[in-house]
């Protein structure tokens, strides 16, 4: 049976992280993550907004597993193999590890992108390890993370349209805690709501039911709203 270390958060509350794979929070590259504030200078005019790259990538994990587990129930189970479902908790985890400090604000510059980091991060040895005794494959989560590697393997892809798209767990969570963090609703969203309105199909990853087309819609013009009143604030 596998032993699980839970995680408080202010907005999803307990987070449960396979024992092994939460060993990987203790590394080095986990841990600078702890020291990266999300929003960047943002704290300068919203002073809340002291929220780290840490925290979001707990975030997202403990959406992107309660999606899956919301999928797998929906038939996503046919195509599901422990292996590649904890390469995919891995990839949520992990997503951002390679981010580096006003990564956003230093867009423009010729730099590599932070999936490609965070994909050759994944695979050294420190995290590498910790994926592998969780049961995962870390080429299958830096696969996931990283569109640029090549693979045919329909579970990787499924993963990659469940972590780069319309709804997705890095949205779900960054909408939330940056309007959490920063004191103003407009990025508030029922992800709960959403979440349990989504259906697995293998080529598009997911699928909405009707009732959700509203939560898609409050999702985008949330997140022009956050655009409008945060990120591009001056």
């Amino acid at each position: 049976m596998m032993n699980y270390r839970a995680i408080r958060d202010p907005l999803w509350k307990h987070i449960f992280i396979p024992e092994a794979l939460a060993d990987a929070l203790s590394s080095a590259d986990f841990i600078r993550l702890s020291r990266i504030r999300q929003l960047g200078p943002t704290e300068l005019v919203y002073p809340g907004a002291t929220h780290t790259r840490a925290g979001h990538s707990l975030g997202v994990y403990g959406i992107a597993r309660t999606m899956l587990e919301i999928l797998e129930r929906r038939g996503a189970a046919e195509w599901i193999t422990p292996q590649g479902k904890m390469s995919w908790y891995a990839a949520a985890l992990f997503h951002d590890i390679g981010h580096f400090p006003y990564t956003h604000s230093l867009k423009e510059l010729p730099l590599e992108e932070h999936e490609a980091l965070s994909a050759a991060i994944v695979l050294k040895p420190e995290i590498a390890e910790c994926i592998e005794k969780a049961g995962g494959n870390p080429e299958q989560t830096a696969a996931i993370i990283d569109k640029q590697r090549a693979t045919d393997n329909r579970e990787t892809l499924f993963y990659r349209k469940l972590l780069s798209g319309v709804l997705d767990p890095d949205k779900l969570d960054y909408l939330n805690r940056d309007a959490y963090y920063c004191g103003v609703p407009y990025g508030i969203q029922d992800t709960e709501y959403t979440l349990d309105q989504l259906y697995p199909d293998i080529h598009r990853g997911i699928v909405l039911s009707g009732n959700a087309i509203v939560s898609v819609e409050n999702l985008l013009f949330s997140k022009y709203l956050m655009y409008r009143s945060v990120y591009w604030h001056k």
